[in-house]
Order: structure tokens, then sequence, then C-alpha cells
């Protein structure tokens, strides 16, 4: 290793955290039913796991791409920013035997809802709301 270069590698166990996203949708079906959910001893003992792995990946965050995704400097408070809308496109490639435009929207809406459930996600570029995809004229 040159100078004070550091190496990242995370250390995941699949079967965990594959327990550990289960509950994350178990716990947002009930935000969604606005029910409660009670969480066992073996339940936030996975959530807290999720919590420590944000927290390694916000540190590498840090540490290597210089992205302070932890404290906030509080300089601008949201009330003082003014709501601006783009219109972004992204090109898909797909087999037309499979799928279909329209449900690939579907597939990208689901997409973007699952990685916006993650807490903080987007709050370095200020926490935008994203609208759902939708099929678009052919554009050059």
């Amino acid at each position: 290793m040159a100078g004070n270069q550091k190496t990242y590698r995370l250390n995941i166990d699949g079967a965990q955290l594959r327990r550990q996203r289960e509950l994350l949708f178990l716990l947002m079906q009930a935000a969604d039913e606005s029910r409660t959910f009670e969480l066992g001893p073996e339940q936030f003992k996975m959530l807290e796991g999720l919590v420590n792995l944000t927290d390694g990946i916000a540190d590498q965050a840090h540490d290597k791409y210089g992205i302070d995704c932890l404290l906030s400097d509080g300089e601008t408070s949201r009330e003082e920013l003014v709501p601006t809308t783009a219109k972004l496109f992204i090109d898909v490639t797909y087999d037309p035997d499979l799928t279909d435009a329209e449900s690939l929207a579907v597939a990208a809406d689901r997409l973007l809802e699952t990685a916006m459930s993650t807490p903080g996600i987007l709050d370095e570029y200020g926490g935008p709301k994203f609208g759902e995809f939708f099929l678009a004229e052919e554009t050059t």
C-alpha cells in the first residue's frame, strides 16, 4: 500500500444479510399499513447489525471519497431551498421475448422505491423526491 491509502473490503454474511433484508421488508410493509411491528430479541439484533453496516459504509464513504454521510453542517435548512423539477431520461436495453417497456417501468419504480427506503440514502443531495418511471417518446 502506498502512503496512507486504505483498502476497503466488505465482509458480509450473505444468509444473514438476506434475513436482515427480509426484516426490513416486513417493517416497511407494517409502516405502509400503519400498524405496529413487535421486534423480538433476534430481530432487534439483526436491525442493530444493519445499523452497524450502514455506519461502516458511511465511514468508508467519508474516508475514501470525502462524503459526509453521518453529520450535517446545518448551513442551509430545507425551508430555504427553492424546489426544482428535472426530467431524467434513461435508456434500457431488454429482451422483448421476456418483457416489455411498461413492465420495465414498473420494475424500475419498484427498484427505486426499494433504494429510497434506505434512510438518508440521498441526504447529501438534499433528499430529492422521485416520481414514477414512464415511457417517453423516442428522442435524439
